[in-house]
């Protein structure tokens, strides 16, 4: 800075005292006495403050933001006071955790004391100089003269001279502005210190506007920066010249060139799909007539056919006499959430579709029983409208013993968290309906159940016809049975012949005891012991026989399957016990129980039992082999087997022989198998047969578990 020269006295200390003025010609600082030599140097200090605060003046108008502005004052203050370092820093609180130098600017020589813009711990150290800077009024000389001792920490950094000053923005905390004389030691003067503290001033002036208007730009930023993320912009209409401006996320919604100014409302329309259009004029019409803020949402088309959505809010501002004048608002695009909003409408109108043309009853009720759904079949069926429905309760709509039933089960799905599989009944205008009816929960975002969705089927008709097939099975096991009886009746009237005979031999010899007038009371009483047994014996064997052919109704209970083989063995013990071979059994231990009709099953193993006899008889030998044997059969199931090494079927008629009317040796009804299947599978189970490896078949069929495991 040639003009300007700021620079330390040769004089010696015993003139530091006197008053100094500049040379105009040369700037040198020359001793004077009073008189004019004092006015031309007040005069000359004048000029020079005025030179050094423009300098300033103009680093900070040049500009355009805060780091640039400070780096340029300091390298000015290199300038103005001839030192090595200027330098800014924050804060200037030694309460404060942290300082860091915010900018400095250096000479070659003299490189920055410390790394800019890292944060240094305040350490007791550190904290002197903002302390003494906070507690003075103006800048601080420490250059060895009338001001304190420099503090050990910035004699640390090559400091000879150092001049400093807590300036103080109106907004936030203090910064200590200071500059450093490295080279030599300098002495400040009472005018460089009214420059620096002026330069100070102005700093903290230029700090204030500087920091606002930074935030500001970065509050802007950040608007913008919201506004895309949130796919908001801002607009204002101009209703005079009927002008439009655009915020940058509007043009980029509606996809115009962001550097255009301006766009006519005419433009803006032209934008709106074509069947939104008059909705759109409207809605501004009315408003400025209504002089009320408007919202709406309406479809932009673009040039290539693509739609958006968008959801705009307007509010007008009006003159005095109430004419409007700029009307401002917002536009948000809004077309994933319409998509979505759409999307969500197609399907639940699918499963609206799907529910009310189901022809199953559907519904959903809260944890409280309360209906929230129902569909059309529900509706036709039990006369209430879905909109009726909603918030009612079962007790509301059936008899309260029926009400507590569903309830019931309702709150075991709840608790359960499980489906869960009922047959319920329920009333009808023609009386008492069976459903089928499978629920499960529903469960929010969280994992807990808010309701529960129940699909019920009537099985009315299906289980009256399954009521009408247990009638027939019956009733053709009633007749297979009788049929049996048939067969057997000369092995049961052999069976009789013997009781009954001796029982008639034993009364004769008891008549003729009787006849001798002093009859054996003793001999008497053993024959009619015999003749008692003997009357057992044959009501044992008409009491298996009248068992077996009774009619009865299907009556399913509890039952252990190796009990129910042996109680068959017995009854065929009237056929069995004349041929040359004996059944062997091989009997599962510990096997659940089963839940069957006992006689029917026990018809099924009579019939398996008879053909493997007949079979074996027709065959040659003499080694048979007859095995009834029970197991578990892979998850749920019981399987019982009936082998024999006869004569056996061929492979393809071997399905044949379930069929009815099917008889292998051309004598009885040919109904046994056919019978028996049937009743296999009207407990659930399977009945086929195989032909063994070498000779003979094996029939198997399978039952379902139920209940617990017994000790048999």
């Amino acid at each position: 800075m040639g003009n300007i020269e700021l620079h330390k006295s040769e004089a010696s200390d015993s003139e530091k005292t006197r008053s100094h003025a500049a040379d105009p010609a040369t700037g040198d600082i020359q001793r004077i006495g009073s008189g004019p030599a004092k006015e031309i140097l007040e005069n000359g200090a004048h000029i020079r403050f005025l030179q050094a605060m423009d300098l300033v003046n103009n680093a900070i108008a040049q500009a355009d933001d805060l780091d640039e502005m400070l780096a340029s004052v300091l390298q000015t203050l290199l300038d103005i006071f001839r030192c090595d370092r200027a330098w800014l820093v924050y804060p200037c609180d030694p309460d404060s955790d942290y300082w860091e130098v915010k900018m400095e600017r250096t000479t070659p020589n003299w490189p920055g004391a410390t790394q800019q813009g890292v944060q240094f711990p305040m350490t007791p150290d550190a904290a002197e100089l903002p302390r003494m800077c906070i507690s003075n009024e103006g800048a601080i000389r420490f250059d060895g003269q009338s001001g304190p001792e420099l503090p050990d920490v910035v004699k640390s950094f090559g400091v000879q001279s150092q001049v400093c000053m807590a300036i103080y923005p109106k907004v936030d905390k203090p910064w200590m502005f200071g500059v450093h004389h490295c080279e030599i030691r300098h002495t400040y003067s009472a005018e460089e210190s009214r420059i620096f503290e002026q330069i100070g001033h102005r700093i903290a002036d230029s700090l204030n506007t500087l920091i606002v208007m930074r935030e500001l730009k970065k509050s802007q930023a950040l608007h913008e920066e919201a506004q895309r993320l949130a796919g908001i912009g801002h607009w204002e209409f101009d209703i005079g010249n009927r002008q439009i401006t655009w915020s940058d996320e509007v043009h980029r919604m509606f996809e115009t060139d962001i550097e255009t100014s301006g766009i006519s409302y005419d433009e803006f329309i032209e934008r709106v799909h074509p069947d939104d259009r008059e909705m759109v004029d409207k809605a501004f019409s009315d408003s400025l007539q209504s002089k009320k803020p408007y919202m709406i949402d309406h479809r932009l088309l673009m040039p290539d056919g693509r739609i958006k959505y968008v959801h705009e809010l307007c509010r007008t501002d009006y003159d005095q006499d109430g004419r409007p004048q700029r009307s401002v608002g917002t536009v948000q695009d809004i077309s994933k959430r319409k998509m979505a909003e759409n999307a969500l409408w197609e399907s639940q109108q699918r499963l609206q579709a799907i529910l009310d043309n189901s022809t199953t009853v559907i519904y959903v009720k809260d944890v409280e029983g309360k209906y929230l759904l129902v569909n059309r079949q529900y509706e036709h069926l039990f006369g209430k409208t879905s909109a009726e429905m909603l918030g009612l309760v079962d007790h509301a709509v059936f008899p309260a013993k029926i009400a507590d039933a569903l309830r019931i089960n309702d709150l075991r799905v709840i608790t359960s968290k499980k489906p869960m599989e009922y047959e319920e009944i329920v009333p009808h205008n023609d009386g008492d309906h069976v459903y089928i009816s499978m629920k499960f929960p529903l469960f929010d975002s969280e994992g807990s159940v808010y309701a529960v969705c129940g699909i019920s089927t009537d099985i009315t008709s299906h289980k009256r016809s399954e009521e009408l097939e247990k009638m027939r099975l019956m009733e053709l096991g009633h007749l297979e049975r009788l049929s049996i009886i048939g067969e057997m009746s000369a092995h049961i009237a052999h069976e009789l012949h013997q009781p009954l005979s001796a029982i008639r031999s034993y009364s004769e010899v008891c008549a003729g005891l009787i006849k001798t007038g002093s009859p054996d009371m003793r001999a008497a009483g053993e024959i009619i012991n015999k003749i008692e047994k003997q009357a057992e014996r044959a009501g044992k064997v008409i009491s298996k026989v009248q068992h077996f052919a009774k009619r009865q109704r299907v009556q399913s209970k509890k039952a252990n399957i190796n009990s129910l083989v042996q109680d068959t063995l017995k009854l065929m013990e009237i056929e069995t016990d004349r041929r040359p071979f004996k059944p062997v059994t091989k009997l599962g231990r510990k096997l659940p129980m089963i839940n069957a009709d006992t006689i029917l099953i026990q018809q099924v193993l009579v019939n398996l039992l008879r053909n493997a006899m007949k079979s074996m008889e027709t065959s040659e030998g003499s080694d048979w082999i007859l095995m009834l044997q029970t197991r578990l059969c892979g998850k749920g199931f019981i399987e019982i087997s009936v082998q024999d090494n006869g004569i056996g079927v061929s492979e393809d008629d071997i399905e044949q022989i379930f069929d009815p009317f099917h008889s292998q040796d051309g004598e009885g009804m040919g109904l046994g198998l056919a019978i028996s299947r049937l009743i296999v599978e009207s407990h659930g189970g399977h009945l086929w047969a195989e032909n063994n490896k070498y000779c003979g078949m094996t029939f198997r069929f399978t039952l379902p578990l139920q209940g617990v495991a017994n000790d048999e």
